[in-house]
């Protein structure tokens, strides 16, 4: 379906409701409190102020939505509290506790709680955690070069998550059609309501089906697919999807991840190497990328033997042809 966005009513109350979020956050969990303070005491001003932006939309959003800050405190010390039990899980056995997509669809993408917990809490980490704030870092500078150099007119979003790439997306492609895709109805409808208050006046199409099912543009400019690859059983033949969505001269922006478990990762990247080579058998050709690990005090050539978990993020084109061969004389 195909919505306009309407503007939401400015609210004077809004202005700290970032900071409300994490006081609420630090009197649940004390470990949380230390690590919180460190990121805001060596966070540079550009973050600052993507912060206060943030809290303004976001304090408008749980108004509309009746929402309290304890929840979303609460939604955050969730996610932690998970992926901490799955880290312990995997150390152990070295494998994802989930093993079919069937089986998180059940348990996560059909419960209406678990997704709000899920999408609240990583909207939040989005600026808490290093590499998820470098990443998001990263795919704003990305999008703002594409668009510099060569205007972006068609846009898909598969799997928006909490919605702020999309939110960026929208305030830097200011003339493109956007499609968005994902098969959950509860995501769609919270994507939905970030960018009714994060970006308001913007035309977006929201589909809920399978990305292999969907006929949108005929070659999208950009195609973005951000933390959804671990979640499949099958990434190689999703990126392969995308491959064929895209332009001669589209791009695609992938993030996802490599031994970094989670109650909804599926597919199990045991390296760097493992993206991308996954990325080329698709058919495509990384341009730029933004390798983060969780802990930076290992040289990368131990990565894989002890299990590093890394951030990865990738900007990509279609990998040309290859020529049939010089003709016969």
């Amino acid at each position: 379906m195909s919505i306009a966005l309407s503007a939401a009513p400015a609210d004077t109350q809004t202005e700290s409701v970032f900071h409300q979020i994490i006081q609420a956050i630090g009197q649940k969990n004390p470990l949380q409190k230390k690590m919180i303070a460190g990121v805001m005491a060596n966070a540079d001003p550009l973050f600052h102020a993507r912060v206060a932006s943030f809290s303004e939309n976001f304090g408008r959003l749980l108004q509309a939505h009746a929402i309290p800050v304890e929840k979303v405190a609460d939604c955050y010390t969730k996610l932690c509290k998970d992926m901490l039990l799955e880290q312990i899980k995997f150390r152990k056995t070295g494998r994802y506790s989930s093993t079919s997509f069937a089986e998180v669809a059940q348990r996560v993408y059909h419960s209406e709680s678990e997704m709000e917990a899920m999408v609240y809490g990583l909207a939040i980490s989005q600026f808490l955690w290093r590499n998820h704030y470098g990443l998001f870092d990263f795919f704003i500078d990305t999008i703002a070069r594409l668009e510099a150099s060569k205007p972006v007119n068609s846009y898909l979003e598969i799997g928006p998550g909490h919605g702020l790439h999309l939110v960026e997306s929208l305030r830097c492609f200011k003339s493109a059609h956007f499609d968005v895709v994902d098969i959950s109805a509860i995501s769609l409808a919270l994507s939905q309501k970030v960018v009714q208050q994060f970006a308001p006046g913007h035309a977006v199409s929201f589909h809920q089906k399978d990305v292999c099912e969907f006929s949108g543009a005929n070659a999208y400019d950009l195609v973005v697919i951000n933390e959804v690859l671990e979640h499949l059983e099958d990434p190689l033949a999703m990126m392969r999807t995308i491959a064929g969505l895209i332009g001669d001269e589209g791009h695609v922006f992938l993030t996802t991840c490599a031994n970094a478990p989670s109650v909804d990762h599926i597919f199990l990247y045991d390296s760097v190497e493992a993206m991308q080579a996954q990325i080329a058998e698709a058919g495509l050709t990384i341009v730029a990328e933004k390798i983060l690990p969780v802990e930076d005090k290992f040289p990368r050539e131990q990565w894989k033997e002890l299990k590093v978990e890394v951030n990865y993020a990738a900007l990509c084109k279609k990998t040309p042809a290859a020529p049939l061969g010089a003709a016969r004389v």
